[in-house]
């Protein structure tokens, strides 16, 4: 019941902050856009990239495309708005949470307390980061729920069904084959079926799911290694880029007080790996370590935050085996969670103040585009839902991600058919765009500057570089 109410409670929470808190991200209007797309002409395209990348004005294959066709099913049962797409989100983390709720009861009841579970799921509930990557119109949570269902089930011995949720999860999203990894575990380990059997089982349940997929992208497959290409060649950059340092640093940047959070996080895993023990069964005891550094190789292939979320269910777990004989502990790292919890909230809605400079933020970018026919948008927080409800007329881009292997010669027509390019740093614009807008005679520069301080690293100040067109009126001759 406490948790029926918690879970509750946060779901009315997530709908009051709407699409305040966190501040929209480019990705979310990427997703959104193709499932917006789907739903209203029944063409999977990604419009906001309509001549800037080959294809996208026809088809979106440079994500799985699950959760795009799940949100774009979704609004026919309500309005199409980032509010909803948030809300959506959050609703399947929530179905997670509560999938591995029921695994744990069933599967723990041996050496442990009925606390357990509860312990586990209270500490995903009131996970700060959980909360705000679950309110993010994006597909971690979908990939999570499919990804622990493909677990699950290689763990009660159900490998077809293991190999429908594994192609799921990985349709999902591209993060979904590092579940294959405690998958392959579980089959490897287990001996009472031959492992040509087993594993002709989950291949032939994750060939099936994917099948459609494949099927929809053969015909197109130059497309798909130009689209889906730029997307691994942006991996591969931020694999390079970063160093073993700023992973670290990565990892915690979504946190208030990330010291703090590495300090507790490190706690519990020294005492989680002490009390392995506490699970009688050595195959469950296994597949839990696997299965943690499993997310965490995702997430240091990766190097984008987003994907931290996928280890903190395997942390629900080593936090309850330290807890079960350090009370103290339990109490006090739930406290702490909660205490982050409460200054998150307290910090995004007192604090920071995020409706009013959010709406001020708003404001000046309408300003900015109201005469204008097509927009390029490279800011955060992205200006694109509230720019098609204030001035549907206009046309929104979003920005060529990086320095993409792809000839100036498809894109320069579009960029220069813009009226107005705004950045949130201008330094990281593509060096096509900056060639283009550095002429102050064709295009005028304006800075803007909103003060908007934050704990949360990259937050504020929010800044608007704009380059409008100047469009030269005709000389009457008299």
């Amino acid at each position: 019941m406490f948790l029926a109410l918690l879970s509750i409670l946060l779901l009315l929470f997530s709908l009051y902050l709407g699409s305040y808190v966190p501040f929209v991200w480019p990705d979310e209007v990427l997703f959104f856009n193709p499932a917006f797309e789907w739903y209203q002409s029944g063409e999977l395209r990604t419009t906001v990239l309509e001549g800037l990348i080959p294809g996208m004005e026809k088809y979106t294959l440079w994500m799985s495309p699950l959760y795009m066709l799940l949100l774009g099913l979704s609004f026919h049962l309500w309005d199409a708005n980032i509010a909803n797409a948030r809300i959506l989100s959050y609703f399947i983390g929530l179905i997670a949470i509560y999938q591995f709720h029921s695994f744990l009861k069933s599967e723990l009841k041996i050496g442990m307390n009925k606390s357990f579970a509860l312990v586990a799921t209270l500490f995903l509930l009131i996970d700060v980061l959980f909360f705000k990557i679950s309110h993010t119109s994006r597909m971690e949570t979908l990939c999570i729920l499919m990804g622990i269902t493909s677990i699950f089930s290689a763990y009660k011995s159900m490998y077809f069904k293991s190999g429908l949720f594994l192609g799921l999860a990985i349709l999902s999203h591209p993060f979904g084959i590092f579940y294959s990894i405690p998958i392959a575990y579980l089959w490897l380990e287990q001996k009472s079926i031959s492992h040509f059997k087993t594993f002709t089982f989950i291949s032939l349940g994750t060939i099936i799911v994917l099948l459609p997929w494949l099927f929809y992208i053969i015909p197109r497959l130059e497309l798909f290694f130009i689209q889906f290409g730029a997307q691994l060649a942006r991996k591969r950059e931020l694999f390079e880029l970063f160093s073993q340092f700023d992973k670290i640093r990565i990892y915690f940047s979504g946190y208030y007080f990330p010291i703090l959070k590495l300090i507790s996080i490190l706690l519990i895993l020294i005492f989680g790996f002490k009390s392995l023990g506490l699970i009688p069964r050595k195959r469950l005891r296994n597949l839990v370590v696997i299965w943690f550094f499993a997310m965490i190789l995702g997430f240091y292939a990766s190097s984008e935050s987003w994907y931290v979320v996928h280890s903190t269910f395997p942390i629900a777990i080593f936090f309850t085996l330290a807890s079960k004989e350090r009370i103290w502990f339990r109490n006090g790292i739930l406290l702490f969670q909660g205490f982050l919890f409460l200054f998150f909230v307290y910090s995004a809605l007192y604090q920071e103040d995020v409706y009013a400079k959010t709406n001020e933020f708003n404001q000046k970018v309408i300003e900015l585009s109201k005469g204008k026919r097509k927009v390029y948008s490279q800011l955060i927080p992205d200006p694109y839902f509230i720019l098609k409800e204030n001035i549907p007329e206009v046309r929104v881009y979003e920005f060529i991600p990086g320095e993409l292997s792809i000839s100036n010669k498809f894109f320069q027509e579009t960029i220069e058919s813009m009226d107005l390019f705004l950045f949130y740093d201008e330094t990281l614009a593509n060096s096509n765009i900056k060639e283009l807008v550095k002429d102050p005679l064709k295009y005028k520069r304006e800075e803007w500057e909103l003060q908007y301080n934050s704990k949360v690293p990259g937050k504020g100040p929010w800044k608007i570089y704009s380059y409008e067109k100047i469009k030269n009126e005709p000389i009457e001759i008299q």
